[in-house]
C-alpha cells in the first residue's frame, strides 16, 4: 500500500511549540518601587501631588552622586477612596517632575463618588527599555492638573526600572 505523503498532516516539529523571545523589564529591572499612597485637594500644586521614586542628587550636586530613575513599567490602581466634589474631568498620571506626562493612569471624573476606579481594573504599563527621568534628581510623581476638593485617590501598586549615574 503506497501512503500519500500530504494525507499524514503537519510534521511533528510544526506542531511543538516554537522558540519566541519574551521581553521581561520586570527581570532586568534593579529596582522595585512599592505604590501606596493617598492624595486630595489642586493636584496640579506639587505639594499635592505624591512622589513615587525620588533618586539622590539633582543637577546641582556633585559629579558622581547624580542619578536619574529609568521607569520600564509598572502594575498600579487607582481608586477614589472618598467622595470628590471638584468638578469636570481629568487625566491622572505619572509625571517627570510634575512638568510632563510620563503614562496616564486613566480619566478622573474630579466629583467622582466613593469606589469609583480611575484604571478601570489593574493597570500594567511596559516602556521596554525604559524611559529616563528629565534631569538627575527629577522625582517620579503621581499628578493631574485638577482639583478634587474634599475628595481622596489612592494609588497603589509597583513600578520598575534602574537608577542610573547622571
Amino acid at each position: 500500500m503506497k501512503v500519500d505523503p500530504t494525507s499524514l498532516g503537519t510534521p511533528i516539529d510544526a506542531r511543538l511549540p516554537q522558540p519566541v523571545t519574551i521581553s521581561w523589564p520586570e527581570r532586568t529591572a534593579s529596582v522595585f518601587k512599592r505604590v501606596n499612597i493617598e492624595f486630595t485637594g489642586n493636584l496640579s500644586v506639587a505639594s499635592n501631588t505624591r512622589i513615587v521614586w525620588q533618586v539622590q542628587g539633582d543637577d546641582t550636586s556633585a559629579a558622581g552622586t547624580q542619578y536619574r530613575w529609568k521607569l520600564q513599567g509598572g502594575i498600579l490602581v487607582a481608586v477614589v477612596t472618598e467622595d470628590c466634589t471638584g468638578t469636570g474631568t481629568d487625566i491622572l498620571h505619572l509625571s517627570d517632575n510634575g512638568e510632563s506626562c510620563i503614562v496616564p493612569l486613566g480619566i478622573l471624573d474630579l466629583a467622582a463618588p466613593n469606589g469609583s476606579e480611575i484604571t478601570d481594573g489593574v493597570y500594567r504599563f511596559d516602556l521596554g527599555a525604559g524611559m529616563l527621568s528629565r534631569k538627575p534628581g527629577n522625582k517620579l510623581m503621581v499628578s493631574a492638573d485638577g482639583t478634587i476638593s474634599s475628595g481622596k485617590i489612592r494609588v497603589t501598586g509597583v513600578l520598575w526600572g534602574e537608577e542610573v549615574p547622571a
